[in-house]
């Protein structure tokens, strides 16, 4: 009976950016992917685009004191830097 041993994680990933990411990914796949059929790739590529948009610009982040990470300025740092810069969900191109 061999005993393992927990994984060692990497020392440039701290674990709250990987805590961050998993609760990401979770929500993404909760509230979009095992909720919608798509229809083709372009389909799929405006409702993640919707979806992203929805998650960073409107709903509030309880770890960011109940704000929208794009509300936090683009030169913050940590596992919302830069998402201030994503394309608005007006200037994409509707479906079809």
């Amino acid at each position: 009976s061999k005993v393992t041993q927990p994984a060692q994680r990497r020392a440039s990933e701290p674990c709250g950016a990987r805590l961050t990411l998993t609760s990401f990914n979770g929500r993404l796949r909760d509230e979009l992917l095992n909720e919608e059929v798509f229809a083709s790739l372009r389909a799929a590529r405006r409702m993640l685009a919707l979806w992203r948009h929805d998650y960073n610009h409107v709903r509030p982040h309880s770890a960011l004191g109940g704000q929208p990470p794009a509300l936090l300025k683009s030169s913050s740092s940590g596992p919302t830097k830069g998402m201030a810069a994503l394309p608005s969900a007006p200037a994409l191109a509707p479906f079809g």
